[in-house]
Formats: C-alpha cells, structure tokens, sequence
C-alpha cells in the first residue's frame, strides 16, 4: 500500500469481527502522510457490508474517478495517516 501512487479507498467496517477496525487503524498508522488512500468505514456493519450499502461505496468510488472531493459525514476524508 505503501507504493501506491493512484488515489484509492480503503473500506472497513467498524463491527467486523474477521477484519476489525484496529487492524485498519494500525495499516493507516503506518502509510506516509503522502499516501493517496482514503481509509473509510460505513460505521457499524460487519464484514459483508457492502452488500447492503453499495450506494455509498458506490457514489464514493464515482467521486475518486471523477476527481472529486472525498465527503464523509459532512467533512472532507482526509488521505493517508489523515
């Protein structure tokens, strides 16, 4: 993830029990603060969430391929260590 040099997202869920979110905290922790990758959570949804929530990882992927401002909860997502 480190090398990556392309904006992404990286999803997690904050009631995931297979990958919980300390796991995500820790990787985010680690990136430079140059790191284009947006690390996001839908809130308190276990592993299968994107099932059930397509339209918001959908409509934020639409936003980073279109060049557009990453909006969370009203507030700008902030890349990398962010």
């Amino acid at each position: 993830m480190q090398e990556c040099k392309h904006p992404a997202i990286a999803f997690y869920a904050d009631a995931d029990d297979m990958a919980p979110p300390d796991y995500a905290r820790k990787i985010q922790a680690s990136m430079p603060t140059s790191c284009p990758i947006y690390f996001i959570s839908p809130g308190n949804y276990g592993h299968n969430w994107m099932g059930s929530r397509v339209s918001f990882w959908a409509n934020l992927a639409d936003d980073l391929y279109s060049d557009k401002t990453i909006i969370i909860n009203g507030n700008e997502a902030l890349l990398g260590t962010g």
